[in-house]
């Protein structure tokens, strides 16, 4: 057997570590496999929480929908409060083109209202006859007048550029006139093409008005 100095067993053991040194290759590829779990990991971590979020963004989303929703509707349906919480809704723009006639011959008067886009016009075909009207030697206009239950109308004969038409508790509505000649006349719809005045006059119209 050869005897080996320290030199060589040093030179040995050198030369057999160099044989377990891992490559550049080696040490790249270690390296992708040591860190590629965390990014696995981050990567699942991500997805679990996409669901969650997508949910959250489609609930908020809806919510807003619906809030805006609520507003609209209260908007169009309450109009105006009046002082006593009583809601009003102004429909002037679905009365356009409408005609009511008086019905009832319980008053003096024989009121035509016609509704447009640019003016409110009130007849009173009565006064026109009233005034070719002859009284009999016997009867005056008072005696003649005394008959009717309704004496006199809030109404007045004219036309008018600045009115609009108000809607309160599904079935009032009053005509609300502005200017100079202001007034207000309230009618309740008893049947769908029919109303009755304040004081009891009652009215028919040939269209559906809202």
């Amino acid at each position: 057997m050869k005897h080996l100095s320290d030199d060589d067993v040093t030179k040995g053991l050198e030369t057999l570590c160099q044989s377990f040194q891992p490559s550049a290759t080696q040490k790249e590829n270690s390296r992708r496999h040591i860190f590629q779990p965390n990014h696995r990991k981050k990567g699942f971590h991500i997805q679990s929480w996409l669901p969650t979020i997508v949910s959250i963004v489609v609930l908020f989303t809806i919510g807003i929908g619906i809030f805006v929703l609520i507003n609209n509707e209260s908007y169009m349906g309450a109009g105006e409060s009046t002082g006593n919480g009583a809601l009003i809704t102004d429909v002037t723009a679905s009365w356009d083109r409408a005609l009511l006639s008086q019905t009832s011959t319980t008053s003096p008067t024989k009121f035509e209202i016609i509704f447009s886009k640019d003016s409110l016009v009130i007849y009173d075909r009565f006064q026109d006859v009233g005034a070719a009207y002859t009284p009999d030697l016997d009867q005056s206009f008072e005696e003649a007048f005394a008959k009717y239950k309704i004496k006199e109308s809030p109404l007045v004969v004219g036309e008018f550029t600045e009115y609009r038409v108000v809607k309160k508790n599904n079935d009032m509505y009053t005509i609300e006139v502005t200017g100079k000649q202001r007034f207000t006349y309230t009618l309740k719809k008893v049947a769908p093409r029919k109303f009755v005045g304040e004081e009891g006059i009652e009215y028919s119209t040939g269209t559906y008005v809202e």
